[in-house]
């Protein structure tokens, strides 16, 4: 048996960064040609360094970075957190990023060629922006291969590379061709500050607040257009699939409709008791199998949401159009409801509700070790690496602020687990309350943004 485990950055700023990550993994899932699809990202939950734990033991697992270029991210970054609690009781084979597949040269250029329309390419000038960066030589390596993969098949008139954080950069790329009309793809995994602003004000096109992609304008006398990042598009997934067949994925089926990680537990104990309040959420059990899900502090329902993507979008946003960067932060919005649904799609609605939260349950019932803020903060080499310096006081007061109003019982303490562990953690599954047993993205983020001095 298989699985497949989709690796990703994610972000604590733009809600949308996740989705295609989400949306691709789904439309996999439902191919049935795996026994487990799970994603993990770097600056969201479900998290890089916990994603293993929802495999299924004895099951050989290929990891691909859904990355457009081969980096420090998906060098250094992925390969360490995923192996950060140690060996897992699974076979992991990591592929390589999908960015640098042969395929991407068609994803691009047909990104490029729907945005012109009835435009003749022939008289424009096609530009790829990717991010670049100083820190790894072979991160604008995929970019520039691109660049001459389409250059030599003589569909544009010219065909050039630029960056967000090297040379040359997207500010410059009018001044790198001749061409009155200009096409420009963004090589990202996902729409959001890079390509909704940044990329769109570096080429004099974006109103205040961002652009609506995709973005059409003029500028230094050139008709421009600038598309949503190619991760977008749903041919990712066979580069995806394609990516796991070359490592060694043989292409059979190994089976469909497989529960969240955990959820079979989780839902056992909700037919059992009939109803049970998960953080905000209230999952009740109806007839033949089925559940239901509403918010908890729910009067009349607004809103039928169809199924776990519909969640996914819903929950991510507060009352007031924010980003929830903290899933398990009280914020979640009222006048909602799933279902009745079969098991499946409450599991990945639970999954989207509170990622990684069921089987951090089912781990803390077997006896899983809590990790301190410092434990993580030391395995850690870029921004979050400052954390080990940061005094004791100052990490016990950001762990206050940032956790004080979150749903989950929290394990881990700034130095050691908190005590009594074990009356905690039995508490935090016969609740049940979703546990937290590791500081999550945001934690770090906010101690390594305050930096409030050393030792």
């Amino acid at each position: 048996m298989a699985a497949l485990v989709l690796v990703a950055h994610g972000s604590l700023k733009n809600p949308d960064s996740s989705a295609p990550c989400h949306a691709h993994a789904e439309r996999i899932r439902a191919r049935g040609v795996f026994s487990q699809v799970l994603v993990g990202f770097w600056k969201e939950e479900p998290s890089l360094s916990r994603v293993l734990a929802g495999v299924k033991p004895g099951e050989s697992v290929f990891v691909v970075p859904f990355f457009m270029s081969e980096g420090y991210f998906s060098a250094r970054v992925v390969p360490r957190e995923l192996h950060a609690h140690g060996p897992w009781p699974v076979q992991v084979t990591r592929c390589e990023v999908v960015g640098t597949h042969p395929e991407m040269t068609d994803v691009i250029l047909a990104r490029a060629l729907s945005a012109l329309g009835d435009e003749e390419p022939g008289r424009a000038a096609l530009a790829i922006v990717g991010h670049g960066t100083t820190r790894n030589k072979r991160s604008s390596e995929s970019i520039r291969r691109q660049v001459a993969l389409i250059q030599a098949r003589g569909v544009f008139q010219e065909v050039v590379a630029v960056f967000l954080d090297e040379e040359p950069h997207v500010s410059e790329v009018y001044d790198l061709m001749t061409a009155e009309r200009l096409v420009v793809v963004p090589m990202f995994t996902s729409d959001g500050f890079h390509t909704r602003e940044q990329i769109p004000t570096f080429l004099g096109l974006a109103p205040e607040g961002g652009a609506e992609l995709p973005v059409v304008g003029a500028e230094r006398g050139r008709r421009v257009w600038c598309t949503a990042a190619v991760g977008l598009e749903p041919r990712m997934v066979e580069v995806i699939l394609d990516r796991a067949r070359e490592a060694g994925w043989d292409g059979a089926a190994s089976g469909s409709g497989a529960l969240a990680p955990g959820a079979a537990r989780f839902l056992e104990e909700v037919r059992r008791r009939g109803e049970v309040v998960w953080g905000e959420v209230a999952v009740s059990a109806a007839s033949e199998g089925a559940f239901v899900l509403t918010c908890a502090a729910s009067g009349e329902v607004a809103r039928d949401l169809g199924d776990a993507q519909a969640v996914r979008r819903w929950c991510r946003l507060d009352a007031k159009g924010g980003y929830r960067r903290l899933a398990t932060a009280p914020t979640l919005r009222t006048g909602w409801r799933l279902g009745p649904v079969d098991a499946r799609e409450a599991s990945w609605a639970l999954e989207a509700l509170y990622p990684g939260r069921m089987i951090a349950l089912k781990r803390v019932a077997e006896g899983a070790t809590p990790r301190s803020l410092r434990w993580v903060a030391e395995r850690h080499t870029g921004m979050f690496a400052r954390i080990q310096a940061t005094r004791l006081e100052a990490l016990e007061r950001v762990t206050s602020e940032t956790c004080g109003g979150c749903v989950c019982a929290r394990l881990w303490g700034v130095e050691a687990a908190r005590e009594p562990l074990e009356a905690l953690a039995r508490e935090a599954v016969e609740a049940p309350r979703p546990p937290c047993l590791e500081p999550c993205p945001v934690v770090l983020d906010e101690a390594a943004a305050r930096d409030e001095g050393a030792v």
